[in-house]
């Protein structure tokens, strides 16, 4: 597939936010190489104005005060562990979702001489890692970017091993989860201040579980080491002995921060979390002597929480605020507005899953050839690992998503049965006999959403679609005119000659159906969207329609995805450059979302939607927000009232 100047990227018309990071002006903080004084303006303004009002001076408010001979006075540090010590805390009271790659250059700017210093700075970030729980994605983030900017040193004993920047985290992780259960012991002082020191000691512990589930989301940890967590905190089954109550809630926490990554990772994950669960079920109903709960109500609603979560495939509501970025801040603005001025309900959002980065990581070692072990595994696994000088954790490549997602053994329909293993031996309706690759071209496509057409959404028909897809394996550029095939398969297939509506709602079923189970990612659907709306209605694929159903099917998979939970902001690379054809196909979104019907589903798409809207039609340079407002209103769209001031 041909992309041309727009290769992967975006139209340039989008806003910032929205547009990905290396496009980015470096003033923005992407890689972008473009100049600018950006919104605030240049230093030497920023600084005139600065100190313009400190020029006119202030009245007197009485005597000075003046320090005593005991006060604090800064002073210049007296050792070079002092002096790192000093810098890295500074850098790390500063650090926000915001300035994470600005602050994580610096950092990796330190300059460290010894295996000592290595240490001390890992200590400083997991010290602080503990202590602001609420930005541990962000510390988590950090340790991964500079898993590689620090070198390696001599261990000063050991025999010639190597201290690395993986073994002295590794080892840090283990030195802090082996002293907190003592700590949480009562000291010998008083009731009250025994009280906060067992409650401060275990809100650290449950910190340092998140912790260790955000570094085993980015591979930084293996499974097996999470094994002998769980196994640690929890016991066996047939022990019978019960363990203490932090200890529950501390697995149930780690549990939640990567159960869904654990279920969808190799077998050794996925029978680790069904253990687990099975142990807490027993924990939850062990009863103490004289029959009362072993555990508090606390206790036993957490371990429901956390056995719901398992049953709702993960989709927790957020009740309480993430670290977020501006740009993250202003799209929920606009979505608040965009439901008249308040939230009804709580947001969303999958626990458990990895990092976006990580995702995109994946893509980039299947399109470079790589093959890389999944989340969590253990990496010096093989033989050869023992002969080279490296610690006993390695950090671990990211997932290749040429390995695909579990599915179930069995399907709920026999009637796919045929169609879910289009490599068996005897050949089959999507393949070739005798175990011979698949062809992967637009009769092997259409033939999926023909077979797709036939299955009732009831019976889960998109699993003979995913599995196919997944037999061919195709490459990331093979899976782009893939998904374009797809999309395109209801204006030539025989299925759909009868009923174009049906025809359409079937490839946009199959699109949402590889996209959720991460066969299909957003920026490759996002391409083949782009060629579906860009190319000209060909001679036997619809006639003089052609165009018009390609646009209906754009605007069809933007919908569906904002209905279902699966949009991305990468779906706006597929709009055109051309300003009217893109403000054509979201005014289109909109309408389709209104002929549903659905209020809240329309309210969500003018909430997604109207930062781009506002990007099109150049506000608040070339119009305002009113007008915007006026423009929609010509088109047929009803909208909320404007906000105040607009």
């Amino acid at each position: 597939v041909e992309d041309g100047p727009q290769r992967g990227g975006a139209p340039a018309w989008l806003p910032p936010g929205l547009r990905p990071a290396a496009e980015l002006p470096a003033h923005l903080g992407g890689g972008g190489a473009v100049g600018g004084k950006g919104r605030r303006g240049s230093a030497a303004a920023r600084a005139a104005s600065a100190g313009s009002w400190r020029s006119c001076g202030a009245p007197a408010l009485g005597p000075v005060l003046t320090a005593s001979e005991t006060g604090y006075r800064i002073s210049s540090p007296n050792s070079r562990t002092e002096e790192i010590r000093r810098s890295v805390n500074s850098l790390l009271n500063k650090i926000c979702p915001e300035n994470l790659g600005r602050i994580v250059s610096q950092m990796a700017g330190v300059q460290l001489e010894s295996a000592g210093e290595l240490e001390l700075v890992i200590g400083a970030i997991f010290q602080a890692a503990l202590a602001n729980s609420h930005h541990v994605e962000t510390y988590s983030d950090m340790v991964f970017a500079l898993k590689t900017k620090y070198p390696e040193f001599h261990a000063e004993e050991g025999g010639g091993k190597f201290v690395t920047f993986a073994r002295v985290l590794l080892d840090t992780c283990q030195q802090e989860f082996e002293s907190l259960p003592d700590a949480l012991q009562s000291p010998e002082v008083s009731d009250a201040d025994r009280r906060d020191m067992v409650d401060k000691n275990k809100e650290r512990f449950l910190a340092n579980m998140r912790f260790l589930g955000h570094l085993f989301l980015r591979n930084l940890l293996s499974t097996r080491i999470v094994q002998v967590i769980v196994e640690d905190l929890l016991g066996s089954v047939d022990d019978n002995a019960l363990p203490e109550e932090h200890m529950v809630e501390g697995i149930c926490e780690l549990l939640t921060a990567i159960g869904y990554t654990l279920e969808r990772s190799c077998n050794l994950s996925r029978r680790l979390l069904h253990d687990s669960a099975h142990r807490l079920e027993a924990l939850q109903a062990a009863s103490a002597e004289g029959g009362a709960p072993a555990y508090s109500k606390r206790i036993r609603f957490r371990i429901d929480d956390l056995l719901d979560l398992r049953r709702s495939d993960w989709q927790q509501r957020m009740y309480h605020e993430r670290a977020k970025t501006l740009d993250d801040i202003r799209r929920d603005a606009v979505k608040e507005w965009a439901n008249g001025g308040c939230i009804k309900q709580f947001p969303t959002a999958k626990a458990g899953s990895q990092p976006a980065y990580i995702l995109a990581a994946e893509a980039e070692a299947k399109k470079l050839g790589r093959k890389a072990p999944p989340a969590g595994a253990d990496a010096d696994a093989s033989p050869a690992a023992a002969l080279r000088p490296r610690p006993r954790l390695r950090l671990a490549e990211p997932p290749s998503p040429s390995e695909p997602l579990p599915e179930p053994a069995a399907e709920p329909s026999p009637s796919l049965a045929s169609a879910s293993s289009p490599r068996s031996s005897a050949g089959g309706e999507f393949g070739p006999a005798g175990g011979l690759p698949i062809p992967f071209d637009r009769a092997f496509v259409g033939r999926l959403a023909g077979r797709l057409a036939a299955t009732s959404p009831r019976w889960d028909g998109g699993f003979a679609l995913r599995s196919s897809w997944r037999e061919a394996a195709p490459t990331s550029e093979e899976a782009v005119q893939g998904a374009q095939w797809l999309l395109e398969a209801h204006l030539c297939g025989p299925w759909a000659a009868r009923d174009r509506r049906r025809g359409r709602e079937t490839v946009v079923r199959g699109a949402c159906e590889l996209l959720g189970h991460g066969h299909l990612a957003w920026p490759q659907l996002a391409r083949a969207l782009r060629h579906l709306v860009a190319e000209e209605a060909a001679e036997g694929e619809g006639g003089p329609s052609g165009g018009i159903e390609r646009e209906a099917v754009f605007c069809a998979v933007f919908l569906r995805t904002l209905e279902v939970g699966l949009f991305h902001t990468a779906a706006f690379r597929a709009l055109p450059t051309d300003r009217d054809d893109a403000w054509r196909l979201l005014v289109g979104v909109l309408k389709l979302a209104a002929e549903g019907g659905c209020e809240g589903l329309r309210r969500r798409a003018l909430g997604e939607l109207w930062e781009v809207l506002c990007a099109v039609r150049g506000v608040p340079v070339e119009t305002s927000e009113r007008e915007l407002f006026r423009q929609l209103a010509r088109q047929g769209l009803a909208l909320p009232p404007l906000p105040l001031g607009v």
